[in-house]
């Protein structure tokens, strides 16, 4: 059964343009659902790389939504929405020091709350006015 599983899991089958941010959410938590933590590290990472090189776009939006939205989806629960979660905080932040901004329809996003549930959307806001705060304090 476990090669089996490996040789489910392996990917060279599999170039790097036909595998998408979901194709390695999907595989993470398939392995971590089937205890592999030996390879689920491997599809976070590339998880995390796709999601990272990913332009701030509304398709990048809506799968901030699909991770870390109000919305409830199999994601919510896993450790994917707080790697979502921490990835954007850290764009936003490096956009604000390259005096840089992310697109309007972000904040729209914000506003309206489709973006972050409760939870993520407390610490963002209160990341960002600590941001704010120490930038000010700096100056």
């Amino acid at each position: 059964m476990k090669a089996f599983l490996k040789d489910f899991y392996m990917t060279d089958t599999y170039s790097e343009s036909e595998c998408s941010v979901q194709f390695y959410a999907d595989l993470y938590l398939l392995a971590t659902h089937l205890g592999r933590e030996d390879i689920a590290p491997f599809y976070l990472d590339r998880f995390s790389a796709l999601l990272s090189k990913e332009p701030f776009t509304y398709d990048y939006i809506a799968c901030l939504e699909t991770y870390c939205g109000p919305v409830y989806s199999r994601y919510s629960e896993s450790t994917l929405s707080e790697v979502v979660f921490q990835q954007v905080l850290h764009r936003v932040r490096s956009l604000r020091e390259s005096r840089d901004y992310p697109p309007s329809y972000f904040a729209r996003a914000l506003q309206c709350g489709t973006v972050f549930n409760g939870r993520f959307a407390a610490r963002f806001a209160s990341e960002v006015f600590s941001s704010l705060v120490m930038e000010v304090q700096r100056t």
